[in-house]
């Protein structure tokens, strides 16, 4: 499932910059512009179970999409506002083994991953013969939302719930069964790149773009269009 997104990203790529080529009257204006992007989104690597220091592995490949506004006063500089959907990730099953029982099972969990960005855009300086193209840079700072349920059987785990009294000890009760949810909200490094054709005032991009979380790296790989006001 993931080469698809990937090959259908590229041979698009591809056709728009071979028909580019015959565009030389197209023009690259500055302004406001907003855009979408939908393509192959790989979500946060890492879930991170609530009573225990165990972490797994989200599976696969999604389907991740974008939306963005922004400005661009100078040819060589601009700025975006962009939120950016990684799609859902699935923490399969696990056997653990916190107790001498042996059978504490976590079944799995499913969550989803989403960010607002601020970045900074960079173009390449590229000969005015070739007006028509940019490639572009970007950096920012990102809030990340993830969203986790899940489901377990922890037999051998006791949480423990402080007394009132500091004197008497500490309630631990057995978890055995348990499901829920688990929410963060971190300040990420946001970065990324890629290349735009322009037609006038639209313009058809391809570009990479992924932060930096303590969960792993969500990343999208998307083919979007913009349109300068």
């Amino acid at each position: 499932m993931a080469r698809r997104p990937r090959a259908l990203i590229a041979t698009i790529s591809l056709m728009v910059c071979a028909g580019a080529a015959n565009a030389q009257s197209a023009q690259n204006p500055p302004g406001f512009y907003v855009g979408a992007g939908l393509g192959d989104a790989t979500p946060q690597g890492a879930f991170h179970d609530p009573y225990s220091p165990f972490l797994d592995s989200s599976s696969g490949h999604e389907l991740g999409w974008n939306a963005l506004v922004g400005i661009r006063p100078f040819r060589w500089v601009g700025g975006e506002l962009q939120y950016l959907d990684f799609g859902h990730s699935h923490v399969g099953s696990s056997i653990l083994e916190y107790g001498p029982a042996g059978t504490d099972i976590f079944y799995g969990g499913d969550g989803h991953t989403d960010a607002a960005a601020a970045f900074a855009v960079a173009y390449l300086p590229l000969p005015r013969r070739i007006s028509w193209l940019d490639v572009f840079g970007k950096v920012g700072v990102a809030q990340t939302w993830t969203h986790f349920s899940y489901s377990l059987n922890y037999p051998d785990v006791y949480p423990c719930v402080p007394n009132s009294n500091p004197l008497i000890a500490p309630v631990c009760t057995q978890l055995g069964r348990a499901s829920g949810n688990v929410n963060t909200h971190e300040t990420d490094l946001a970065y990324g790149g890629g290349l735009q054709v322009h037609f006038g005032a639209f313009a058809v991009r391809a570009e990479y773009q992924s932060l930096d979380s303590k969960f792993g790296n969500p990343a999208l790989l998307s083919v979007g269009v913009t349109w300068t006001l």
